[in-house]
């Protein structure tokens, strides 16, 4: 497996997506591909380990569905979009929770600028989790510098996404997981610069 294909599935963890291709994605070879690809692209770590612990049994389709039904849907009170502009401070310093801000319209011009659509289903919210990693998909296919510094840029509030999750009283240990094991392999991907 690729970066670029391993970042495809991680987008996958969180983006609305058919069955047929959260089970291809999830089906033992395939996931046992995925993560050892994450495991040889981290450094060794206990809390790398501990995450990939919690992704080695993926949730079901119907698992994930009902898991994003409850906190991938904006205005409930257990929300916890996986949406840059909703965690990234203000130019007062503080998380303002806003739809639509910077990192959102980087993102639209960033798409325009590559000749690629937002799909609509995220018009609203270009910086979605799913559409950022697509984007590094697609960047490191076509320029492998320009997605690692994609990567170093556009990921800095994953941490305060994942401390959003690990908030809310459900088990959301598998998507906690993905974000801490993506940021373990944006890191050590970055430190290689």
């Amino acid at each position: 497996m690729m970066r670029a294909e391993a970042f495809t599935v991680l987008s996958w963890c969180f983006a609305p997506i058919g069955r047929e291709e959260w089970e291809a994605a999830t089906n033992a070879q395939t996931w046992t591909e995925f993560l050892t690809f994450l495991g040889s692209e981290t450094d060794p770590s206990a809390q790398r380990d501990a995450a990939l612990g919690h992704l080695a049994v993926p949730p079901t389709y119907e698992e994930k569905t009902r898991f994003a039904a409850r906190h991938f849907t904006g205005g409930l009170p257990a929300s916890a979009l996986p949406v840059e502009s909703l965690y990234v401070p203000s130019l007062a310093g503080q998380a303002c929770g806003e739809y639509c801000r910077e990192p959102a319209l980087y993102m639209r011009d960033l798409a325009a600028s590559l000749g690629l659509e937002i799909p609509a289903a995220f018009a609203a919210y270009p910086d979605h989790l799913s559409i950022e990693l697509d984007m590094a998909a697609f960047l490191c296919a076509a320029n492998s510098d320009y997605a690692r510094d994609f990567a170093a840029q556009r990921f800095g509030w994953l941490a305060d996404y994942a401390a959003r999750l690990k908030s809310l009283n459900a088990n959301a240990s598998f998507y906690v997981a993905a974000i801490e094991v993506l940021q373990c392999v944006i890191d050590a991907w970055c430190k290689d610069r």
